[in-house]
Parts: C-alpha cells; sequence; structure tokens
C-alpha cells in the first residue's frame, strides 16, 4: 500500500520554510485568502516535496482545515453533509474569503463535487481537485493541481459557475465531468458539452458557464439534515427478472434504474418497476449510454399486460435526463428532502 501525507502536512510546511514563510509575511492581508479542506486520496506529498508547488504562497493567502483523511470510495452521504455544511458556514461567517478548495480522491469526486453543487449556497467558486499520480510516482500531477485549483478560486470570474472540478489543467463543471479513465491524467471529461475553461501557466480562462441551476439557486437546502433518504442503484440487463429491483426497493426510500443505452427496459425490469412505482416509491430510469439525454418516449415501458401504463408519466415513473446514474442517486435523495411527488421530482430532473 502506498505512504500518504495529507496536505495538511504539505501546506503546513509550506510555512515553515524560511524564505518562503517571509513572503507569506510580507504579502499577507494583501492576495485573495482561500480555504483548503482535505479529505484524503491520492492528492498527497511526502514532506520533502512541498518545494513541488512553486509560486503558491504567491497566489493567495491559504489556510487549512483536515476535514477526514480517507480514500475517497470510504467516503459516505453523511460526509458529503458536513462538507457542505463546512463550506456554507465558512463563507457565512468569512464575507473576505476568495473561495474554497476541497482537495479528494478521484474515485468518488464527481459524486462529491455534484452534491456540494447542490448545496453550497454562495457564488464563490468551490473547486475539487484531485490527482491521478501519488508524491513518490514520477510526474506526480498533485502539486501542479493544487496550484491550479487555489488560482481558480481566489479569480473573481470562477465565481457564480457552481462547483467546479479541475485536474490536468482543466475546468470542468461539477454536473457534467466524469472520470474516464483508472490511471490517465486526462480523465476527467465532461463528454457531451466540454469543458468550462483551462488553468493556462499565465491566467485562468472561462470559455463557457453552466445554465442548470446550482449553489445560489438551488432549493436544496441542508442545513437541519442530519441524513440523507436511502436510495440505490440497479442496471438493468437482457433478460433480467426484475428481482434486483424488488429487493432494492424494500430498503430503499427511492431508486434508480440504469436501462439499455435507448433507456428502454427489459420485460423483467420494466414490471418490476412498474410495480415498485404503483406502491409509491420514487423511481427513476434513465440510460446507460455514456452521453445524450434520455427521452421520456425512449423510456418503454414492455410489459404485455393489456392493463399496464404505457407511459412512464402514466406510471409514475421518473425520466433521468442526462445524469449519470451516480448524480441521478444524489439528485433523487436531495428531491426526497422536500417531497415523493413524482411530478414536483420530475421538474428538479429537467431544471437542474
Amino acid at each position: 500500500m502506498r505512504s500518504r501525507v495529507t496536505w495538511r502536512v504539505v501546506l503546513l510546511s509550506l510555512v515553515s520554510l524560511g524564505p518562503l514563510c517571509s513572503c507569506v509575511a510580507a504579502q499577507a492581508g494583501t492576495r485573495p485568502r482561500v480555504l483548503v479542506i482535505t479529505t484524503g486520496g491520492t492528492i498527497a506529498l511526502r514532506g520533502k516535496e512541498v518545494t513541488a508547488i512553486p509560486g503558491l504562497a504567491a497566489v493567495a493567502d491559504v489556510t487549512l482545515v483536515e476535514f477526514v483523511n480517507t480514500g475517497s470510495s470510504k467516503l459516505t452521504p453523511n460526509h458529503w453533509l458536513r462538507l457542505s455544511k463546512l463550506i456554507n458556514q465558512s463563507f457565512l461567517k468569512d464575507p473576505g474569503l476568495a473561495g474554497v478548495v476541497v482537495t479528494h480522491g478521484t474515485d468518488s469526486l464527481e459524486e462529491g463535487a455534484f452534491f456540494l453543487h447542490l448545496t453550497v449556497h454562495d457564488r464563490r467558486p468551490v473547486v475539487v481537485v484531485g490527482a491521478m499520480r501519488n508524491a513518490t510516482d514520477v510526474s506526480a500531477d498533485g502539486p501542479a493541481n493544487l496550484l491550479n485549483a487555489v488560482r481558480i478560486a481566489a479569480t473573481l470570474e470562477a465565481g457564480g459557475k457552481g462547483v467546479l472540478i479541475l485536474l490536468n489543467d482543466e475546468i470542468n463543471s461539477a454536473r457534467d465531468a466524469v472520470k474516464t479513465d483508472a490511471n490517465r491524467l486526462h480523465t476527467f471529461r465532461s463528454l457531451e458539452y466540454g469543458a468550462l475553461g483551462v488553468a493556462d501557466p499565465d491566467t485562468i480562462v472561462f470559455r463557457r458557464a453552466p445554465t442548470t441551476r446550482h449553489t445560489v439557486a438551488s432549493e436544496f437546502d441542508v442545513t437541519g439534515i442530519d441524513s440523507l433518504p436511502q436510495v440505490a442503484i440497479v442496471t438493468d440487463y437482457a433478460g433480467a427478472d426484475g428481482e434486483l429491483v424488488k429487493a432494492a426497493a424494500v430498503r430503499s426510500q427511492g431508486l434508480v434504474v440504469t436501462g439499455f443505452p435507448s433507456a428502454s427496459l427489459s420485460f423483467g425490469t420494466t414490471a418490476a418497476v412498474v410495480e415498485v412505482a404503483g406502491r409509491g416509491l420514487p423511481v427513476v430510469v434513465h440510460s446507460r449510454a455514456i452521453s445524450g439525454r434520455a427521452r421520456d418516449s425512449y423510456i418503454q415501458l414492455a410489459v404485455p399486460r393489456s392493463d399496464s401504463p404505457k407511459s412512464i408519466n402514466e406510471a409514475g415513473i421518473i425520466g433521468g435526463r442526462d445524469f449519470t446514474p451516480h448524480r441521478a442517486r444524489i439528485l433523487l435523495m436531495l428531491a426526497l428532502t422536500k417531497t415523493r411527488d413524482p411530478k414536483r421530482i420530475q421538474a428538479m430532473f429537467d431544471t437542474y
């Protein structure tokens, strides 16, 4: 197992360096202030590698909070709740704070970032950053990624664009970016809509902004919420008998069903989905295609009985549009904190 040192060691070591410490002290109060919250993961450095982040002290006055120190596959929705509350409270208590950077393992980075995208209620930038190479690897990407994330968080133009994901010099929206490769640096990509911008060596460049609802426009307030509804994900496949859907429905308050690329379902899964939705369980059906919006007319309910519903709207099923299954789960979890009405939940899937 690789030895990992948290960014707390890295950033605290920065201020322990003589010349660099003098620079920080001399410029204190004149640079933007950025809060860096660490959660663990591959984005870590050994203490002797802190010099791999040249220029960080000149970019912003960094304050560090170690939230947790664990691989992102071990994070849970309760972590997301606490992290969102911490960021909201930090913005509320410090009007002069320029932005927030969250260091995050890449396995569940897109999930954590999307949750923050829907629950942080501030226009100031929140940048979620990870790394694909450990600090002990040749050409570790963590130092450059962290530096660029702080640069973005300190940039006024980054405000109002929702939560951002930064890796490999590219800035993507937390709504769209997915991890596309288990090894390559160029892994987080917005396949259908493209990146929002780039972190060039001399400046931060934005070329577009999200148009869906997020952050300050979001209706989801988790301030008084201590836990989220349980939502399971079930994937359909040729010849499925629907038993997985029924089993998941027993322990869940909502269900996301990943259909075929056209978003149609097998006979067995259709029957099960119609059954559990008929009992009042909110069910989202969407496509397993890597891009493209699943239209309601594509979600075919292949139930042979003549008295069965012929459309998802008639059956009380929610269309998942172009969300990945994991983002659909997060949006449904938050939607269930407000309503169980399929029509209201569908409106959320149409606008976020």
